[in-house]
């Protein structure tokens, strides 16, 4: 009885240490086709939404943008808090909801002016819906509303909706305001 118990672990051990040990661990590996399109569906659907979230709404990282995009594009914000963040030096101030821009602030250029970049900022396939102008105080505000299937696409809550506002003070150009924060009252 001895000798056959030895025999057996005699064998065994010679497996062990010839590699077949992991016989067992491949033939678990192996799975059947249906299991192994149900995983492919999963890494298709994930690759997907990897793609739709990297995908530029605007020309360069913008409103709607992730802010992945913004970091690529501007370098890591000069301030930063939970939502608000600061690019370039202040030329940007954003409004980062669920790692979207929900808002984004230019500011005038040194000589006055609107900042270049806006119009790129901005959903490129923009549609202006309406524009109105209110005085406020002593300087204005032109308020436009937009709409981009892009945007409604990336931030479903927005239904593609967003504003921009142009601020100037008594004599000039102050700022622009590009909002598209669902279910804001503007």
């Amino acid at each position: 009885m001895h000798r056959t118990w030895m025999i057996w672990i005699g064998i065994l051990f010679m497996l062990l240490q010839a590699g077949c040990g992991n016989v067992a661990d491949n033939s678990s590996k192996i799975q059947p086709k249906s299991q192994v399109t149900q995983e492919k569906q999963k890494e298709d659907a994930t690759s997907a939404a990897k793609t739709t979230q990297s995908q530029l709404i605007c020309t360069v990282p913008g409103l709607g943008d992730t802010m992945d995009g913004w970091t690529k594009q501007y370098g890591t914000p000069v301030a930063k808090g939970d939502t608000l963040k600061v690019f370039k030096n202040g030329a940007y101030v954003t409004v980062f909801e669920n790692n979207r821009a929900n808002n984004v602030t230019f500011y005038s250029t040194k000589d006055g002016q609107h900042n270049p970049l806006i119009i790129k900022m901005l959903p490129c396939d923009g549609d202006k819906r309406s524009e109105t102008s209110r005085k406020v105080g002593e300087g204005k505000m032109v308020v436009q509303k937009w709409h981009s299937q892009l945007l409604e696409t990336a931030i479903p809550a927005t239904k593609g909706d967003y504003t921009v506002i142009d601020n100037y003070d008594s004599q000039s150009y102050v700022s622009t305001v590009a909002d598209c924060t669902p279910d804001l009252k503007k």
